[in-house]
């Protein structure tokens, strides 16, 4: 007698996968309304502006006010009558690498930053200078409360001053440096410190989400903090962070404990400011599950590919263990059961073998 044996394919499922991943990056906003440097500006979200010490909250209030292309604000109050009471107030940025050559020998260690604004007085076409001391604030977009500050006055002659009585505040995103003057000209708030810098900055793509200095005495969890991603489009996800910006599905991905280790390791930089780049590594992907003649799912696979790709085309190679269950069926292959329209060249009925090269697309 001649057994007959039947032949049983199994199912191979191709499945396009969307994961969908949000985050919320945070934002440092800074809000004015823009306005010619000297005349009187009005502010738009004062709670937003005014650093959170509630001595500097009535400087919003003083008489003269204004805003420097760059963003710094300048606040002068003059409750003596020592200007004009109908003065304009003239407020300018100054080139910082101009400063730093007149005052970095009153400096100890790394210049970390400038913020120099040149400010003048005006009257019936003639600059005035007060005829006794004024209150002056001057307010900054950033904070970096690791650092030291020094107040610069830079007289028109190009000599250099320090103030020392000055109170600084660093709160709400805002640096306010507020003290005494009884001339103008050019002042400069410089951040300095022992150690150089380390900037580490987190990209999407060419695209910067965040940056951050990183010095190596810095509580790496309060400094080097996540970034997060931002939004993502539907069907991306994200995996992790990485230095190459060509990086692959093969590329290990870091989280950011990983970072603030290897970042750790690198400080000490050779210069100050040196950067170390970070690039959020976004994937697509395409599922595929293997079942068997009960629709029993097997396994299944990913086949993940850049978001950025400019072709979701991606090869993948058949492959599933599978051990016939009784002595009268032989495995002779995978059927596709659902996702055919995905594999190219694919046609009804045909018969695909572990390690066969199939096209996703």
């Amino acid at each position: 007698m001649i057994e007959t044996v039947t032949k049983r394919f199994l199912k191979l499922i191709i499945a396009f996968a969307m994961i969908i991943t949000s985050f919320t990056a945070p934002t440092r906003t800074v809000r004015a309304e823009d306005e010619v440097p000297g005349s009187k500006i009005q502010l738009n979200g004062d709670e937003e502006l005014t650093p959170a010490d509630k001595d500097l909250k009535k400087v919003k209030s003083w008489k003269f006010k204004a805003k420097t292309e760059s963003g710094v604000f300048v606040y002068v109050n003059d409750p003596n009558g020592y200007l004009p009471k109908k003065a304009k107030m003239v407020v300018e940025d100054v080139d910082p690498v101009a400063v730093k050559n007149l005052v970095k020998k009153n400096i100890k260690g790394y210049i970390y930053d400038i913020t120099a604004v040149d400010i003048s007085f005006w009257y019936k076409g003639e600059e005035v200078e007060p005829t006794g001391p004024v209150s002056v604030s001057i307010w900054k977009p950033g904070t970096d409360k690791n650092s030291t500050k020094t107040l610069f006055h830079i007289d028109d002659s190009k000599k250099v001053h320090v103030i020392d009585e000055v109170e600084t505040v660093e709160e709400d995103e805002l640096t306010a440096s507020t003290f005494e003057a009884d001339g103008f000209s050019i002042y400069a708030i410089v951040s300095s410190g022992e150690d150089a810098r380390l900037k580490v900055v987190f990209k999407n793509g060419d695209t910067e989400i965040d940056s951050m200095y990183v010095k190596e005495k810095d509580d790496m969890e309060v400094v080097l903090y996540d970034p997060g991603v931002g939004t993502l489009e539907a069907g991306v996800y994200f995996r992790g962070w990485t230095t190459d910006p060509n990086y692959t599905p093969k590329t290990e991905a870091k989280t950011v404990a990983d970072i603030r280790t290897e970042v750790a390791g690198l400080l000490p930089p050779a210069a100050d400011g040196t950067e170390r780049v970070y690039y959020a590594m976004l994937f697509k992907e395409y599922r595929i599950t293997y079942l068997d003649e009960n629709d029993i799912s097997l396994g299944q696979e990913q086949v993940p590919f850049r978001a950025d790709s400019t072709t979701a085309e991606q090869d993948y190679t058949v492959n599933m263990a599978y051990t016939v269950q009784d002595d009268t069926h032989n495995f002779e292959g995978w059927n596709v059961n659902e996702g055919g329209t995905y594999i190219a060249g694919h046609t009804e009925g045909k018969v695909y073998q572990n390690k066969d090269e199939i096209t996703i697309t």
